[in-house]
């Protein structure tokens, strides 16, 4: 008794020391594991933050340019440009303009740069044009030779995005435009371009990155070319201000960066990424204490987990005593049970054999009988064939009937039992598909015509090494199955070829098919899942016999079926097919239809 509690304080103080100690270390383990992935989470999340306000920079960019190139393009407006029809490209700006409402304006631009057409947001077709100087009436006239938008159009094929540039109307409002040159075959004719409102632009940026992603303590700049400040989330950042941002040489070039620096007198991560189709540059700026924030609650809730498992530990260790005594009983209980379960197990199998044996003896002994009703039903019939009635003819049919589907009930139960007991051989010889398949295709196809369905054989030449009689079992079971559960004008269908070394055969019928909570009894012994569904007879022993014949050849059996569709039967035997002098195909297409 004294030993008994001694060894259980023990155990306890161990496991003590062997859970706690440990607990502590994984504490410490983990929590430097997690503030290393949330850094790493952190900086990924900015780039991937950055890239994605830059794709949406760039599609509002692109869709805008979109636009302009059609205006430029339109051979109505090139026309206009070169006979200096002001009304017809008014028309054309004035459209656009509508069509696309974030332009607050659209610019008409001749080769000089002298500026010929200004249509206002909320311009119509056909509308007078007015609005503030520069982006209006006012300023038609003026030289726009030495603007960026014309500068860079005209040097360039494709649209030309801006920098930054606070338009001369009052109220001096900052925009960016969108260029392109007109062109003819005698070169430039003119620009037109359609000038953007930064604060639209980061609007949209904000709008989209709520609605994915937490902003809080990050701000949102783009820079243009000038390392100007195009827009920014950031109020203390205006428009046209020195950005003073780094790598903004190294993004123009495509490159991404992200490093911590003192920016304004405080400590802040900085990621810069390009903007496609401008040659603007657009920053992710992080607060740190933001993160910071987040870990220091990452050490609390660490701190609690890990005091939280000590106590688990204390509890455990308790348990671990209890259950200790609790295993050593149930260690015996089970060494008796296994004991008797081996036992059982070997009584099962014998007589599991004793079955298999007395099935066998009966079935033998029953055909010999049976055999005999038969052949003296069609001896009578033949013989008192004019002296009987009709009547008395039928019970003979009855009799004969009755007679052959206990037969072959007999047969399969003795087929079943051979197999389980392991005392059927099979009795493998070298033979064509051909000549395998030719009394199982003749029988299926007189079966299918009896009742009416069309019946379709593919034997694709080769030689096989198998069980003749008992592959031809099992391929007439799949067959005569397929033409039972089809309907009248329905197909059935029997394929055979040789795929490398194995033999592969489907059987295809368009029946009733099995319903999917039905499908895992379909091999079962005595199963006759579609017995609710169809009149057709059977003893429910045909599939379990074939795969278990199958699985003796060293193949494998399966199927796929849709209830009021049909099935498909799929047998594969690997390592049968046999080398032949003689190599071809024999392909047999024939179908049975009823006369009418």
């Amino acid at each position: 008794m004294g030993g008994g509690w001694f060894r259980r304080t023990l155990l306890a103080v161990a496991t003590v020391l062997v859970l706690v100690g440990p607990v502590l270390g994984l504490a410490y383990a983990a929590q430097t594991s997690i503030a290393r992935d949330l850094e790493q989470r952190s900086a990924h999340d900015r780039v991937r933050t950055a890239e994605l306000a830059s794709r949406l920079v760039s599609h509002y960019l692109a869709v805008a340019a979109q636009d302009i190139s059609y205006v430029a393009t339109h051979e109505e407006l090139q026309k206009a440009f070169r006979a200096d029809d002001r009304a017809t490209i008014a028309k054309h700006l004035a459209e656009t303009s509508a069509a696309w409402p974030a332009f607050q304006s659209m610019l008409a631009i001749d080769a000089r740069g002298t500026e010929i057409v200004v249509a206002a947001r909320g311009a119509v077709a056909g509308a007078r044009v007015t609005g503030v100087p520069e982006l209006s009436g006012s300023g038609i006239g003026q030289d726009r030779s030495q603007r960026d938008y014309f500068v860079g159009a005209m040097a360039s094929t494709a649209e030309y995005v801006s920098e930054a540039y606070r338009s001369a109307a009052p109220g001096g409002a900052v925009l960016v435009a969108i260029s392109k040159t007109l062109r003819d075959r005698g070169g430039p004719v003119g620009v037109v371009a359609g000038t953007l409102a930064p604060s639209d632009l980061i609007a949209a940026i904000t709008e989209s990155l709520n609605g994915s992603s937490d902003i809080t303590g990050r701000q949102i700049i783009v820079v243009d070319k000038a390392d100007r400040v195009v827009a920014s989330t950031d109020p203390a950042r205006a428009s046209l201000a020195a950005a003073g941002l780094p790598d903004t040489e190294r993004a123009l070039e495509g490159e991404h960066s992200s490093r911590t620096l003192m920016l304004d007198g405080h400590e802040r991560v900085v990621t810069s990424v390009p903007i496609d189709g401008s040659r603007w540059v657009l920053y992710v700026v992080d607060d740190p204490t933001v993160v910071l924030a987040v870990e220091r609650g990452l050490n609390r809730t660490v701190g609690w987990a890990a005091a939280t498992m000590i106590v688990v530990a204390l509890v455990g260790a308790a348990v671990v005593v209890l259950v200790y005594g609790t295993l050593a009983r149930r260690r015996d209980e089970l060494s008796r049970s296994r004991s008797a379960l081996e036992d059982a197990n070997a009584d099962l199998a014998l007589a599991n054999q004793h079955k298999s044996e007395f099935l066998s003896s009966v079935s033998h002994e029953l055909r010999t009988p049976l055999n005999s009703i038969l052949g003296f039903t069609d001896l009578l019939d033949e013989q008192l064939h004019e002296g009987i009635t009709e009547r008395q003819r039928r019970y003979f049919r009855n009799v004969r009937t009755a007679g052959e589907h206990l037969l072959e009930l007999i047969n399969d139960v003795l087929d079943l039992s051979r197999v389980e007991s392991g005392r059927i051989e099979l009795r493998t010889e070298p033979i064509s598909l051909e000549q395998l398949l030719e009394p199982v295709i003749a029988n299926i196809r007189r079966s299918a015509t009896e009742r009416g369905i069309a019946f379709e054989g593919s034997v694709s030449g080769g030689a096989v090494l198998v069980d003749p009689a008992r592959m031809r079992q099992i391929l007439y079971n799949l067959g005569s199955n397929g033409v039972k559960f089809t309907k009248p004008g329905g197909t059935v269908s029997c394929r055979a070829w040789i795929d490398g070394d194995m033999l592969a055969v489907d059987v295809r019928d368009s029946g009733i098919g099995i319903p999917v909570d039905r499908q895992d009894r379909v091999f079962g012994m005595f199963e006759r899942v579609n017995e609710d569904r169809s009149d057709a007879k059977g003893t429910g022993l045909g599939l379990a016999l074939s795969k278990l014949l199958v699985e003796l050849h060293g193949g494998t059996i399966g199927f796929e079926s849709v209830e009021d569709a049909g099935s498909t039967f799929r047998v594969r035997i690997p390592g049968v097919a046999t080398p032949t002098r003689e190599t071809g195909a024999l392909s047999e297409a024939a179908s049975a239809h009823p006369a009418g």
